[in-house]
Order: structure tokens, then sequence, then C-alpha cells
């Protein structure tokens, strides 16, 4: 009698446990980032239900800047631009090599073998988890299609990835058709889907006016959608790039043109090459809405970072430090008071990374951030 009230009493206490549990991660999905940030900081239950590492949440993170560079120490500078706050990741896979972009919590990685041969790896810097490509046992890299046009940008959304080339038209290759065409051996006829997609008028001056290019492209994904993004600048004394201002589209598929956005909303868009994003402000619980944080990037988007390492060991060696320039900044839109605006950034400095650290190692890891 006494050993079977003992296993009922654990049992009741085991359900209780597990419905407080419930509880809990319910009021977690109610709550924004930072509020889960703060509550994991209450007591060891909350961290460890917001700590885990696959959360019922599954909250985007915290956008972060992985600053460029080789990362021969084994750690990696990184700058929490919602928080003013720089910190370092330790990341010794990341010794000799360049980071290419990233996709969420995943990082691209670069090393180049006697300047001709790439490796690439995937690397997730909190789980730990590797992904060589091309994988194992693989010699070299296999070619399927080449694009016509150089690519501006990159972009997965909706289940595709899509290219955006000199022409401002996008190329689409859908996830399941790549599964398919392996499944059936016959990846070589897999080809890229191309949409012409009009715009404004002015996109044909920006066109014919390629070689004397004064702006940069990107491609981003926000709440299911496909924009562009233009960043209009000026070079000065072919030193600094001064961005002047930007302008978003969307892309209407039905139409096949892209129509301009005023206004972005809740949402906060990280842009950099191969590397932007999306968040939502409310989701989030600190940042600027209808803004864009942007970094330093390069003149020729075609370049790699191990082009410009010898402009950096050269200044490096003069004792030149550049304090005029900055390694980000904030565009907001609906300026009130039509002020200017004003970034300058070094042309010879490569771009910074943006990538999302996720919410449980955020919560584990750092302390929370204030609202302003």
């Amino acid at each position: 009698m006494a050993s079977e009230a003992l296993e009922m009493v654990t049992e009741n206490a085991k359900k209780e446990n597990q419905e407080k549990k419930k509880r809990e991660k319910l009021i977690a999905e109610k709550l924004s980032f930072v509020d889960c940030l703060s509550m994991s900081k209450v007591c060891m239950s909350w961290n460890a239900i917001l700590g885990e590492e696959l959360p019922s949440t599954q909250r985007q993170g915290l956008p972060c800047l992985l600053v460029s560079g080789l990362g021969n120490n084994g750690t990696k500078t990184c700058i929490s631009v919602l928080e003013n706050r720089v910190w370092e990741l330790k990341l010794p896979e990341s010794c000799g090599k360049y980071c290419w972009g990233s996709f969420c919590d995943w990082l691209i990685m670069v090393n180049i073998l006697f300047e001709v041969v790439v490796k690439v790896k995937l690397l997730n810097p909190f789980s730990g988890s590797q992904i060589d490509l091309p994988p194992l046992g693989a010699k070299s890299w296999t070619t399927y299609f080449r694009l016509s046009q150089r690519c501006q940008d990159a972009v997965f959304c909706n289940g595709s990835f899509y290219f955006l080339d000199e022409g401002l038209d996008i190329l689409q290759i859908d996830v399941r058709s790549i599964y398919s065409a392996i499944k059936d051996g016959t990846v070589f006829a897999l080809k890229p889907r191309r949409y012409n997609v009009r715009g404004p008028y002015f996109f044909q001056i920006l066109l014919n006016q390629r070689r004397t290019k004064k702006y940069f492209a990107y491609l981003v994904e926000s709440v299911g959608k496909l924009l562009l993004v233009l960043r209009y600048f000026n070079l000065k004394r072919n030193k600094w790039i001064q961005t002047k201002k930007f302008e978003v589209f969307a892309c209407d598929f039905e139409e096949l043109r892209w129509k301009m956005v005023e206004d972005l909303g809740d949402q906060m868009i990280f842009l950099g090459k191969c590397c932007s994003t999306s968040f939502s402000v409310k989701e989030v619980g600190v940042g600027i809405r209808n803004s864009i944080y942007f970094c330093n990037d390069p003149v020729d988007p075609w370049a790699n970072e191990w082009d410009f390492s010898h402009a950096k060991r050269k200044r490096k060696r003069s004792g030149l430090n550049r304090t005029d320039v900055n390694n980000w900044g904030i565009f907001t839109f609906g300026n009130k008071d039509h002020e200017p605006f004003f970034f300058r950034g070094d042309r010879n400095t490569w771009t910074d990374t943006w990538f999302t650290a996720p919410s449980w190692w955020c919560c584990r890891n750092i302390p929370p951030i204030k609202r302003k």
C-alpha cells in the first residue's frame, strides 16, 4: 500500500510539473524576445525552459554583426546593435576562413587554397554543427548551370532561392525541384526560372548608368514578401562611400512589377550582402520600426574579402587607423524634419555580416536588454 501511494504521489507530481511547464511556455509565447530574456534571469525554472535549444516558441533571436577578418586567434568580434554592446564569440572553426554570408544562425565560412580552390563550410557557432560543401568525398564543385549575368545578391524566401542579376531581374529556384532533380538524377536539366520584373521609370536610368553605378542592390525577405532595397551613395575622394538614401520595392509576381514601399510598418530590416533579414519590433521588444540597419559595403559586390586584405595590411603597417568611418548605421523612413541623411563608410574595408543569435543561446549567455 505504501509503495502504491508513493507511486501515485510521484505520478501526480510529474503531471503537475508538466502542466506548470505548459503554462510557462504559453506565457513565454505571448511575450517579446526582450521580455523572455528578462524572464529567463528570474529563476532556474524559467531559464531551463527559455534556454531549451529547440524552444517551442521558435523565436528569431537577436540580430548581430560579425566583424570581418580571418579570426586567426579563434575568436570573432560581434556587435549587438540593439544592445549597443560588443562581445567576443569563441569560434576556433573560423581560423583562416572568411565569412561569405549567413542564414539565421548559420554562417557561410570560406577558405581559399592557392587562390583557386574554394572550400565552403556551413557553420553554426551556437550548436557547433558543421556541413562541408562540397560534401566529404567530393573532389570538386559540379557546375549545373551558369547565370547569364553576374549575381548582385541572393535570398531564401517562401521555399525558393532568389538571385538578383545586373538588370535588376530575378531568378528563382524552388527547393522542392532541387530535391526532386537529385532524386531522379536529372540535376543537369535543372534551370532557374527568370522573372523580367518591371520597375519605376528611373530603373532604366540606373541600368543605363551601370558603368558609373552609384547604388547597391539587395534582396530581402520580409513577412513573406520579396523586397528589393536600393542604397544610393557618392564616392568622396575615392576613399569614402557616402550613403545618401534608401528605397524599398516589393515584387508583385502577378503583375511582374517592382512596387515602391513607402512604409515598412513594424519591421526593421538588417541589410547586407547575402545576409539580409527582417525583424518585427513588437516581437523583439526593442529597436526602431520602419527602419533599415545597414553596414559598410564594398563598391564591387562581386569582390571577396581577400581582395581587400592587402589594403588592410598596408594601413596596419603604416599605422593608419580610420576613425572617420563607421561600421554600421540606421536609416529611418518618414523623416518629418527632412534632415539630410549622411553615413560615411570605407570603400577599402570589407563588409561585416549580419547573423542571428538564437533565443535559447541568448537566454543562457547574455544579460537582460534595457529598453530605451
